[in-house]
C-alpha cells in the first residue's frame, strides 16, 4: 500500500479557549491521498519543531483578519476581526515549517499571513483600498466560482493545469498589496489583484487566495492543486 503522507494543518482560532479546523479541509487533504492532523497552537520553537518533524507537508488555513501590525501598518477603520492568539501561535510554527523545506500550501488568511511574515503587506479592505468592479467577497455558496484568474504560462500552477484561465470562487476582503521578496506571483483577478504566488527557491511553497477545499468536489482545478500539494508532500 503507497503511503499516505501526513499534512498538518494550522487550526482556526476564536480564542485561546477554542481551536478548530473546518471539516472541507480534512476532505481534500484525505481524498487527494494524505492524511490531516491538526497542530496545535504551540508557545515554543521547540514543540513546534517536534510538532513539524511528524509531518509530510503542512497546509495553513483561512480565517480573521491579520493585525497589520506584522506588516508595519496601522490598523484601518475597515479592518475586519482579529485573533491575536492565532497570529502569534502561526507566527511561531510558520517558520519551522519554511525551515523544514517540506512542501506547505497556504490558503486564503494562510496566503496572507505567509505574504506578511516574509516581508510583504496586504490591502486591508479591497473594497475602500482598491478601484475593482470583482466582488472578492462574494455571497454565493462557497463552492460556487465567480470570478476568472489568469496564470501565468512559465509558472508550475500552469504546469499542473495547463491552462491561462479559469474560475474561482473568492472570501475575502483582504489581499496581497505588495509582494514579499521571495515569492513570485503565478496568478491574477483580472483587476489585477494578486491570486496565487510561490516561492522558487522551495520544493513547493504556494500561496492560493481562493478556497480550493471548498470547491474541490465540484472542481477540477481544486482536485489538481491539492493532487500536486500531496504528491510534492509524498516525496518530501
Amino acid at each position: 500500500m503507497e503511503k499516505r503522507p501526513i499534512i498538518g494543518i494550522s487550526p482556526a482560532m476564536e480564542d485561546e479557549s477554542r481551536s478548530f479546523v473546518l471539516s472541507s479541509y480534512l476532505r481534500a487533504v484525505e481524498d487527494a491521498g494524505g492524511v490531516p492532523i491538526l497542530l496545535p497552537e504551540l508557545k515554543s520553537s521547540e514543540a513546534a519543531l517536534a510538532a513539524a518533524s511528524l509531518c509530510d507537508g503542512f497546509l495553513v488555513t483561512g480565517g480573521y483578519d491579520i493585525s497589520p501590525e506584522i506588516y508595519g501598518e496601522a490598523p484601518s477603520p475597515q479592518l475586519g476581526r482579529l485573533c491575536p492568539e492565532r497570529d502569534a501561535a502561526e507566527l511561531l510554527l510558520l517558520p519551522v515549517m519554511l525551515g523544514t523545506g517540506k512542501p506547505l500550501l497556504a490558503i486564503c488568511r494562510g496566503a496572507q499571513l505567509l505574504n506578511a511574515h516574509l516581508g510583504g503587506t496586504l490591502l486591508q479592505d479591497i473594497p475602500t483600498e482598491y478601484k475593482t468592479d470583482i466582488s472578492h467577497r462574494q455571497t454565493a455558496a462557497g463552492d460556487i466560482l465567480t470570478h476568472a484568474v489568469t496564470v501565468l504560462p512559465t509558472s508550475p500552477l500552469y504546469g499542473i493545469l495547463g491552462k491561462e484561465k479559469f474560475s474561482v470562487n473568492s472570501l475575502h476582503h483582504q489581499a496581497i498589496k505588495r509582494l514579499a521578496p521571495d515569492l513570485m506571483a503565478m496568478a491574477w483577478a483580472e483587476d489585477g489583484i494578486i491570486e496565487a504566488a510561490y516561492c522558487p527557491s522551495h520544493r513547493f511553497l504556494w500561496a492560493i487566495q481562493w478556497h480550493p477545499e471548498k470547491s474541490y468536489f465540484s472542481d477540477t482545478v481544486s482536485q489538481r492543486l491539492f493532487a500536486a500539494f500531496i504528491d510534492a508532500a509524498k516525496n518530501a
